[in-house]
């Protein structure tokens, strides 16, 4: 079979993917694997170099993996075929499935397993409704508790709030 990117030489690796339960399959020569991988990772700036050490130092778990010789049972992909590809996985349930070799990887690159993303500055007015929704908040706890010096401390607290 030929290479369906360059449609020159013969295809030598097969990719195959799941998005919504369609899968999809490319077949491409060495050549143009390399040179879309090469793109996707220099189309990362820094962080290409970076996921590419990553996957790079994931080789050693690779070997425990190998011992197990896990598969996922809906795309039929491995571990080595996450390695090969650069990072990608085969479908949605491939992340169950290479759970706990991809913990470590996620924490390396992110420093936890949560993204959290960025959140944009909050406004004075947005700071202030923040603190008073959280006030009125803890004052009905404090009512509901029958703490009422806490309730007066707190009530002085919204009114600042309120006054600017």
């Amino acid at each position: 079979m030929l290479c369906e990117e360059c449609g020159k030489r013969e295809a030598t690796y097969h990719e195959r993917t799941s998005i919504n339960g369609a899968i999809s399959e490319t077949y491409l020569c060495n050549e143009c694997r390399s040179l879309r991988a090469g793109d996707v990772l220099k189309g990362l700036g820094g962080l290409g170099g970076l996921l590419n050490n990553m996957l790079t130092g994931v080789a050693s778990l690779a070997e425990k993996e190998k011992k197990n010789r896990r598969v996922c049972a809906e795309c039929g992909a491995t571990w080595d075929d996450f390695l090969k590809s650069g990072g990608y996985l085969g479908c949605e349930h491939c992340y169950k499935e290479f759970a706990a070799l991809l913990k470590p990887v996620v924490i390396k690159m992110q420093g936890k397993l949560q993204h959290t993303g960025k959140v944009p500055p909050l406004s004075p007015e947005d700071k202030r409704a923040a603190e008073y929704r959280r006030l009125t908040d803890e004052l009905n706890n404090a009512l509901a508790a029958e703490r009422y010096e806490d309730c007066a401390r707190i009530k002085k607290e919204i009114d600042r709030v309120k006054n600017g």
